[in-house]
């Protein structure tokens, strides 16, 4: 079974603005680095299609794997982004709840 990766691209001046992206590459640093060829190229030759997840390349990013699972196919591993998007929104609200005790 192939493994998947699920790779967190954030928005550093606004951690709640980030996606998720899934890729079956080896390195999920490669597979940021074709989604920023395509972004370039369709911002500044217009080729391809505009993805939502482009508006990142145009402002302060970060990125990092966040999780790594086996499934059959791609559809079934984009069905499981969800569940890893609900999971990193659950993470980030124990922050806000920590740091609001802390106040």
């Amino acid at each position: 079974m192939p493994t998947f990766r699920y790779i967190k691209i954030v928005d550093n001046n606004n951690p709640d603005d980030f996606m998720i992206d899934v890729t079956q590459m080896q390195d999920y640093r490669m597979r940021v680095s074709a989604l920023r060829t395509q972004c370039i190229r369709h911002h500044y030759y217009g080729v391809g299609s505009l993805r939502p997840i482009y508006k990142y390349f145009f402002q302060d990013y970060s990125f990092y794997m966040v999780h790594k699972a086996d499934f059959p196919n791609l559809r079934d591993a984009r069905m499981h982004r969800q569940q890893v998007m609900d999971e990193c929104l659950r993470r980030r609200q124990g922050i806000y709840e920590q740091n609001n005790n802390i106040l």
